[in-house]
């Protein structure tokens, strides 16, 4: 906390990676326009994030990391694809100052410069940590300590952090907002009129594990927002990304929802049907045997086709004839397209053909297996789109969906119920889905 402290009144960014339970010590950091993200063993997917975009570039702002518990972090990451603690140390971009158990450092005491060794009363314990034989079992008194670094030994006693936070040397840090943010042809778009600070610090929010909208009809309890803009095809689906602000996907030429079962495909096809209702539901189908989408539809007017050869026909049929009398674009909202095509191949083939040449647009889930399986057809039409949901993106697979990797959106240590990614082209959102229905 005293080196954190010491960073910020310097004008530096200082990021801190500690758990739950040690994160209280810096509350007195908190809201200081150099403080950037706050997160560590117990949160490893904005951690990671953390590193991942630190390692890409040097930063404008010379930058410290704090990590508290090197051990548990590196074990809380250790499951992703790569080492990210390594490949930060290497890269440079960063300074780190972190606590360790040991001197091995979780194996990464080659990558570390100077140590500042705190003592104890017991001289073998001291030595077991690296303290240097004449300074050990010198600690009795907090904070005593022996500093190894270019030079010869020597003791010290480590400073408490002051009792009022240091005073900000940077502009303060973006305004709160409401507003949505969208993905669209590989870029983030933030809401019009709000300024971006050229230095301000890397902030990687935590995202809800609850999304439920205050804003709702009182016939139907399904997600709106107020600052849903009136761009066709645009839903808000959930509260992801960095800032951890409302996050929408342009569903107005396809869109695929792939996952694992009971992970939330159609919950999320509830909210889309929600979303493309409010704003126009002429020209809007579905085809699904969900009670839960069932009902929505009914209360929103939208037709449903039963997944049967007869249904898909009849539906085929009467979209042949609404396009003679009104020329809009239709759009059909398929539920368990895979498990459709097992029993209506035709029927499926044929959406796909009307998809390709643009005469319909096609929304529709799959599981994750069966959609990376799929490079003909409709569902080779929908991944070629590059554009829809992940449910369940800690699948195994998930990634060949999109051919898009995942890493930003993983929740290392558990699977959170509603917890997605939006991938749009070569972005890819973390998210916490509305919850439809509460």
């Amino acid at each position: 906390v005293t080196l954190a402290h010491r960073a910020l009144a310097q004008g530096w960014h200082v990021h801190v990676l500690a758990p739950a339970a040690s994160a209280q010590a810096f509350a007195l950091l908190r809201g200081h326009p150099g403080l950037g993200t706050l997160a560590g063993s117990d949160d490893p997917r904005r951690a990671g994030r953390l590193l991942r975009l630190l390692s890409q570039a040097p930063q404008p702002v010379t930058t410290l990391v704090v990590i508290d518990g090197l051990e548990r972090l590196r074990d809380a990451l250790a499951d992703g694809p790569r080492d990210l603690l390594a490949d930060g140390l290497a890269c440079g971009f960063f300074q780190v100052a972190a606590s360790a158990d040991g001197p091995a450092l979780s194996g990464l005491a080659p990558r570390f410069g100077p140590r500042l060794v705190l003592l104890s009363s017991d001289p073998s314990a001291d030595i077991m940590l690296g303290a240097p034989q004449g300074f050990a079992g010198r600690g009795h008194c907090p904070g005593r300590a022996v500093w190894c670094g270019d030079g010869a030994a020597v003791e010290c006693q480590v400073a408490m952090p002051p009792l009022s936070p240091p005073p900000p040397l940077l502009p303060p840090s973006l305004p709160v907002t409401s507003q949505p943010l969208t993905a669209r042809h590989g870029r983030v778009h933030a809401p019009p009129g709000e300024s971006t600070l050229v230095h301000a610090p890397l902030r990687i929010l935590p995202l809800p594990r609850h999304v439920v909208s205050t804003d709702l009809p009182p016939s139907l309890p399904l997600p709106q927002h107020p600052g849903l803009p009136k761009q066709p095809g645009l839903v808000m689906l959930g509260v992801g990304g960095d800032d951890a602000r409302p996050v929408g996907l342009d569903v107005s030429q396809g869109a695929l929802v792939a996952g694992s079962r009971a992970s939330g495909r159609s919950g999320t096809l509830r909210v889309i049907l929600a979303g493309l209702a409010a704003a126009d539901p002429s020209g809007l189908y579905l085809v699904t045997r969900d009670k839960g989408l069932q009902a929505d539809a009914g209360q929103l007017g939208v037709p449903v086709a039963p997944p049967t050869g007869r249904g898909c026909g009849d539906l085929l049929a009467w979209l042949a004839d609404s396009q003679q009398v009104a020329p809009a674009r239709p759009l059909v909202i398929v539920d368990d397209v895979d498990v459709l095509a097992q029993g209506c191949p035709l029927e499926v083939d044929r959406l796909g053909d009307l998809a390709a040449d643009g005469s319909l647009t096609v929304i529709a889930s799959a599981t994750s297996l069966s959609a990376s399986m799929g490079h003909r057809g409709l569902v080779g039409h929908l991944r070629s789109l590059r554009c829809g949901v992940i449910t369940d993106p800690a699948e195994r697979g998930a990634d060949d969906v999109f051919g898009t990797c995942l890493d930003d959106a993983v929740d290392l240590w558990c699977r959170i119920p509603g917890r997605a990614a939006i991938i749009d082209d070569t972005v890819v959102l973390p998210a916490q889905i509305f919850q439809v229905g509460a």
